[in-house]
């Protein structure tokens, strides 16, 4: 065993992911809440920006770009369904991405039913897709964004 472990460059960038998010367990509740909604006020306001489908959406629910999301701010986030990825792919594809996301890559899928889809994902989303990662409950998927919903939000 070789020590110290010296990883390749993505082992370094899910290392320095997992040791922010380490630090986090010992927050309090107020300071992750309010880390968590700052997180996702920058999310729906790139959303709104750059995804014509989720412009569309989110104008449904009378959020205005760079709004404060908190308690009172409560959006009912349908979770995406084949289907519509199917029919709205173009729509639902960010123009954009932010700096520092890198390269954005294209994946196909087939699920168990057999349809395929293709989905985009950048080099930054894709760290949370490597051994390591799990993700549990409800999942909503932001293209090329994944966020995890509790039922707090």
């Amino acid at each position: 065993m070789r020590w110290p472990a010296i990883p390749d460059p993505k082992g370094v960038q899910s290392l320095a992911l997992l040791m922010q998010l380490e630090g986090t367990q010992w927050w309090s509740h107020v300071a992750l809440k309010t880390a968590q909604f700052k997180q996702l006020s920058m999310l729906l306001t790139h959303a709104y920006r750059h995804s014509v489908m989720y412009r569309e959406y989110l104008d449904t629910h009378n959020y205005q770009p760079g709004m404060q999301i908190d308690m009172n701010f409560r959006v009912n986030i349908q979770i995406l369904k084949r289907r519509t990825l199917l029919e709205r792919s173009h729509d639902i594809r960010s123009t954009q991405c932010p700096d520092g996301h890198g390269q954005v890559n294209e994946y196909t899928l087939s699920g168990s039913t057999g349809v395929a889809v293709s989905v985009f994902r950048t080099d930054l989303t894709g760290l949370f897709y490597l051994p390591g990662f799990s993700f549990s409950g409800d999942l909503v998927a932001f293209v090329p964004y994944i966020i995890k919903l509790t039922d707090r939000l």
